[in-house]
């Protein structure tokens, strides 16, 4: 499992944190000291069924085709259809004839 950890100093040590759960924390007197503090940490609560890795199946594009309505297919036509025409307007801004 990977994690993202936020690491900063606080009163002279280091708090450890996983990115968007600040509940799971750790402090340590070195940054390394927190980092493996906060591993410990979720060692504990994975050994104590809190935390679990769950494997979801990748999404291919080809998933999408035919899942959206012809009034949402007819509205990204608009959509992209007007981002050429500011694109077109703006390189003729740019590249006079």
């Amino acid at each position: 499992m990977t994690a993202s950890v936020l690491v900063t100093p606080r009163d002279g040590r280091f708090a450890a944190c996983i990115l968007g759960s600040p509940e799971v924390n750790a402090m340590g007197d070195t940054k390394p000291a927190a980092i493996d503090a906060l591993k410990a940490e979720l060692a504990r609560r994975q050994s104590a069924g809190e935390l679990v890795t769950i494997d979801m199946p990748p999404v291919a594009v080809t998933d999408l085709v035919g899942r959206h309505s012809a009034a949402y297919r007819e509205n990204l036509r608009e959509i992209v259809a007007e981002a050429y025409r500011l694109r077109d307007e703006e390189k003729a801004r740019e590249f006079p004839e």
